[in-house]
């Protein structure tokens, strides 16, 4: 419970950012890791596009998060 307080919620409410990033990357691996048993066939950019996603909103949160430290 601890390790979900401290990664998904800020000042003890739920941070958008933090469970945008959480449920991006849940649907990049669940893209490529599941569909492609079901013999459906996957693009590569929508993989890229999510992982970018997840990548881009990690990085706005340390940002704000190292922009209040100051």
């Amino acid at each position: 419970m601890k390790l979900i307080n401290d990664t998904l919620k800020y000042r003890g409410k739920w941070s958008r950012k933090s469970l945008t990033s959480f449920v991006g990357f849940g649907f990049a691996l669940a893209y490529e890791g599941v569909l492609p048993f079901f013999e459906i066939e996957t693009k590569e950019y929508v993989f890229n596009g999510l992982l970018l996603l997840t990548a881009t909103v990690l990085g706005l949160t340390v940002w704000d998060k190292k922009k209040e430290v100051k």
